[in-house]
């Protein structure tokens, strides 16, 4: 049971870094295009 519950949330950790860093590139690229815009 807690070796199971590590692994679940190691996984559930990888999917959120993941969803950041595709937020964090979207941002990067939307931020230099805001600041040319304006």
């Amino acid at each position: 049971m807690g070796t199971s519950f590590a692994t679940g949330s190691r996984s559930a950790r990888g999917k959120m870094t993941k969803t950041l860093r595709k937020s964090l590139r979207k941002f990067a690229i939307a931020i230099p295009l805001l600041a040319l815009g304006f």
